[in-house]
């Protein structure tokens, strides 16, 4: 049985691809399924701190997208609960999945970037035991 699915989704459309088959397993197998999204931490080069105005920024965009995503696949009848962490981006995602007894991870090989060059990106490594 798979209680809980866990999505992590990126921002893109191209990552957005696997929710159809997502919510087809999750309504055939009655589980919960989860969106996740990091804000991943920016990149510090020669920053000595974040500027808040632009985290708080990122975040909001981040909460948008989330809350869009989920009403769009609510209207299936599907109950979907949105995650929103901040940090390393594979890090994050491991850790939550491990942190909350996810059945099943659901990742594209899609990126930001577009298809992936491998049969699994960067971001997925981290499940590759």
């Amino acid at each position: 049985m798979l209680d809980q699915i866990l999505v992590p989704l990126e921002g893109s459309a191209l990552a957005e691809c696997v929710l159809p088959h997502t919510q087809a397993i999750a309504q055939a197998m009655g589980s919960q399924l989860l969106l996740l999204h990091v804000v991943a931490e920016p990149k510090l080069d020669n920053q000595p701190q974040v500027d808040p105005l632009n985290w708080y920024l990122r975040k909001a965009e981040a909460q948008s997208y989330m809350g869009q995503v989920s009403r769009t696949w609510e209207q299936t009848g599907q109950p979907i609960t949105n995650v929103l962490l901040e940090g390393r981006t594979a890090e994050r995602v491991v850790a939550y999945a491990h942190d909350h007894n996810m059945d099943l991870v659901v990742l594209s090989n899609h990126s930001e970037g577009g298809v992936a060059k491998k049969s699994s990106g960067k971001s997925a490594n981290p499940f590759c035991w």
